[in-house]
């Protein structure tokens, strides 16, 4: 049985003396796709990566089973970040750079370039569209599609944030400080591809296919050693390394422990009849207007804050007082996840994941604010809450995995 406590109930029981500690174990296991229809898409659909209730055996996993979640089961996909990018014809190659990102925004250039996804590897990130003057926050584990032409900056929440970037262009366009580049693709006729980044964990001794839709896709390897294997082609990979993937093939863990990887591949081309012409707004008065609250996809989290106290709607934030709500009328709520031991930690957040990847003892995801939350860790009594009055809680004590679920209402610590 499931059981879905409030955040205000929580937030309650703290303030009065006690603690209202909830276990959530999430027995149900993830229904993935059939082997027929896994291989025959490269670029994963979201009935793929969504959560389900029902237990199930799927092809190389093993006699570990699957995960909670299917975004962390083995061979199955979480899409980090996807966006359209256009392409001449002319030859390409898959290119990967780290970059060391300025803490302060006024260390930070804006660039106009081709398009580009960037995955961050440790600390945050702020991403700033400077036309539309849009923001999202990148955390550690998510990723974030850059579109080209559009100016954009880009700098680090601290000192400690550290990224790469990936990228699909001319050889001669390659960032002179590029860890990796693949040989020239040749065979993409001229169009518009949609571009996905998505991550894959595989237990010791697991594996998954790999099939290319359009292009060759290029494998990198996050954390841990894999063996990919295309035709009579073997390649042993670890940390930081990529190698370019043209035909199908299979993924395995050749390690000990679990191994963490993304592909980056396009799709089928997308139609130009789906293209429009940019709207333009204008206002009568010489104020500038209040931007509308900012909400992204690609992993990142709702941009709300422009100082301390208030928000980009100006709601008070300075007391963490209970009782408010959105724009949509759901009541809010605001916590804090720390890691007391390494885990694997991925949160959801009125739909929107928000962090997906490891959190070393210690660590913390940051204030994350919303209504309806989905938590899944590998360790459910090393995962340490914080709501926003300071009240700290478990929602259980599994040495194992689990998933919770918390939703907010009108007594929950609000931002």
């Amino acid at each position: 049985m499931t059981r879905t406590p409030t955040l205000g109930t929580i937030g309650g029981a703290a303030r009065g003396g006690y603690l209202l500690l909830v276990s959530c174990l999430l027995v149900a296991m993830t229904l993935l796709a059939s082997p027929q229809a896994f291989a025959q898409n490269a670029t994963p659909t979201a009935e793929t990566t969504q959560r389900a209730s029902s237990q199930t055996t799927s092809p190389g996993m093993g006699t570990q089973g699957a995960s909670a979640l299917s975004a962390t089961a083995a061979g199955s996909p979480a899409v980090l970040a996807t966006g359209l990018v256009y392409l001449d014809g002319s030859d390409v190659v898959w290119s990967v750079s780290e970059v060391s990102l300025p803490s302060d925004v006024d260390d930070a250039e804006s660039a106009t370039g081709d398009a580009y996804v960037l995955f961050q590897r440790a600390g945050g990130a702020i991403v700033r569209n400077d036309v539309t003057a849009k923001r999202a926050q990148v955390d550690a584990g998510a990723a974030y599609f850059v579109a080209g032409g559009d100016p954009y900056t880009v700098f680090g929440l601290d000192s400690n944030s550290l990224a790469w970037e990936f990228s699909l262009g001319a050889s001669e366009d390659v960032a002179s400080d590029a860890f990796y580049e693949s040989p020239a693709i040749s065979s993409i006729n001229e169009g518009t591809y949609p571009m996905t980044l998505t991550r894959y964990v595989l237990r010791a001794d697991e594996e998954a296919p790999i099939d290319p839709v359009t292009g060759s896709s290029l494998v990198m390897v996050v954390t841990g050693q894999v063996e990919v294997t295309t035709g009579s082609t073997v390649g042993q990979l670890s940390m930081g390394d990529g190698q370019s993937v043209g035909q199908s093939g299979t993924i395995h863990n050749t390690g000990t422990a679990p191994a963490v990887y993304v592909v980056l591949g396009l799709g089928a081309s997308v139609s130009d009849s789906t293209a429009g012409t940019a709207q333009t707004t204008t206002t009568e008065t010489e104020s500038t207007p209040t931007p509308a609250a900012e909400t992204t996809t690609d992993d990142t989290t709702t941009d709300t804050t422009t100082d301390t106290t208030t928000t980009d709607t100006g709601t008070d934030t300075s007391s963490g007082a209970t009782g408010q709500t959105s724009e949509s009328g759901d009541y809010l709520a605001s916590i804090n996840i720390t890691a007391e031991s390494d885990i694997y930690l991925t949160v959801t957040v009125d739909g929107v994941t928000v962090f997906d990847g490891y959190l070393g003892a210690g660590n913390s995801t940051g204030t994350i604010v919303g209504s309806s939350y989905t938590v899944y860790t590998s360790i459910g009594a090393s995962t340490l809450f914080t709501d926003g009055c300071g009240n700290q809680f478990y929602m259980g004590y599994e040495t194992g995995e689990v998933t919770y679920g918390l939703t907010a209402n009108a007594e929950s610590c609000g931002p």
